[in-house]
């Protein structure tokens, strides 16, 4: 899929795994996007039976990776938002 999202197929078990464990696999833009097309593929693809959604490292998924919308905000002056980012 893309270096944040791994996909691979073992005996009829796709397992995607988040990798983004320094952000606590936080939804990034990469994630979402790679996570549509891996359910695509797995929808697609008759020989998988069982989808496992994993997360590298120690956590499975700490929610939405904000860091993007806070400085969109900050630079178009809308908004001053503190989020700290792992």
């Amino acid at each position: 899929m893309n270096e944040q999202l791994k996909f691979d197929i073992v005996d009829g078990v796709a397992i995607i795994t988040l990798n983004r464990p320094d952000a606590y696999n936080s939804l990034s833009d990469a994630i979402i996007e790679g996570l549509g097309s891996a359910y695509q593929r797995c929808d697609e693809d008759d020989d998988i039976r069982v989808v496992v959604v994993t997360g590298a490292g120690t956590a499975f998924c700490a929610g939405a990776d904000m860091s993007g919308v806070a400085r969109h905000l900050t630079e178009r002056g809308r908004a001053t938002v503190s989020i700290p980012v792992p």
